[in-house]
This record gives C-alpha cells, structure tokens and sequence, in this order.
C-alpha cells in the first residue's frame, strides 16, 4: 500500500469518526427516568402508612397504626400486631414496581381477572387519602400476577412474593407473639448412700431387692 491510498484511508476514517461525534454525540440523551417512571404503581413511604385492608375472598384482615408508630389487628386499642411478620409486605407494597405495564386493554379487565379482583389492599396514607391495588389472574408465565391501581387504566404485572404475603396475612393475621414465662428447675440434691438425685424431683432410695 503506498502514501497516497493511506492519505485517504486516513482520511475517510476521520470523516467517519466526525460523523459519529457530531451526529451521534448530538443525540439527546435517554430519560431512564421517565421510562421507568411509568412502571412504578405506588412511590408511597411506609412511614406514611396508617392503615391497610387487605381482602382474599370472602377473608379479610384490617391493620392500623397509632400515633406512637404501633400496629394493632382489628382496631386500635386490640391486640398488637408483629412488624417483623409484617414489614416486607408493608415494604413491596407502598414501594410497588412493576415488571411490565399493559395500556392496550381491548382484550377487557375479565381477561386479566381484573373484572372481580381476587385480592385487594386498601391502604389508608397520611393526608385522609387512600390507595388501593387490585389483584387479578396469575399470569401465564413469569412469576407474576396482573394488578391494578384502582383509579388507574393501565395493567400491571407485579411479583408473586408481594401477593403471597398480603394473602398470608389474611390466612394467619400477624398477631404480636405472647411472651413465654420462663420455666426454672431447681435441682433437689439429698446425701446419702444409694440416693438417686434427679434435677426438680426429691431423691428417692432404691428399691431393696
């Protein structure tokens, strides 16, 4: 290859390269942001959380929370609720995105289970204002369910775990665990040749054969 045909070999590469920059680099850059946004059903914070219904069919559990920042079941004033069995649910819930968004709905809500929702949570926030999510079908594949944002066209697809816990806490209702009383032995020791002492109980001779 001789000078002049790497003079232009050279010289095509720069004319690409100034393509690239001031055609591609001039592009503006993409709203991960905005794209994302779209997946989001609730951007709410636990803190915010006062109250939340959860319904599974003909179940239900109803949870609500004092002043002080303590769970009750029922109402409050009844029997405390744990926050270690309720946390992730909490959690996943009022920080909900999803894998999926549906805005096409010609196929009807009864397609997705939406039409009668299996599961719904109504979550009570500060501000007297209320959010709900509405659960349908599982979908076919993916570990997912379709769910709406009550108030909201479009279909979500949200994860299987978040589901479970809100089904399992109508099943077994958080309850805060009663402590246990502790239970002490005190060991009976009595001296004495051919005793037996057993811890808790009084030494007894053996039997003479």
């Amino acid at each position: 290859m001789n000078f002049r045909n790497t003079a232009i070999l050279v010289a095509v590469f720069a004319l690409l390269a100034g393509y690239v920059y001031f055609v591609e680099m001039a592009k503006p850059p993409v709203d991960l942001t905005a794209q994302d946004k779209d997946k989001y059903v609730f951007t709410l914070g636990v803190d915010d959380l006062t109250a939340l219904e959860i319904k599974d069919g003909d179940k239900s559990v109803f949870l609500v929370k004092d002043a002080a920042g303590n769970w009750y079941v029922g109402g409050l004033g009844s029997a405390k609720a744990d926050p270690g069995q309720m946390g992730s649910v909490l959690s996943g819930l009022t920080d909900l995105r999803a894998s999926r968004v549906i805005t096409v709905l010609s196929a009807g809500l009864a397609t997705y289970g939406l039409e009668k929702p299996l599961v719904e949570a109504n979550m009570q926030v500060t501000g007297d204002r209320t959010e709900s999510l509405l659960v349908g079908d599982k979908a076919p594949q993916g570990a997912n369910y379709y769910a709406q944002r009550k108030g909201v066209q479009a279909i979500y697809l949200v994860p299987d775990y978040l589901v479970t816990g809100l089904k399992g806490l109508v099943a077994s209702p958080p309850y805060l665990p009663t402590p246990t009383a502790a239970v002490s032995i005190t060991p009976t020791v009595s001296a004495g040749a051919g005793l037996t002492a057993t811890p808790g109980l009084t030494a007894t001779k053996p039997a003479t054969p």
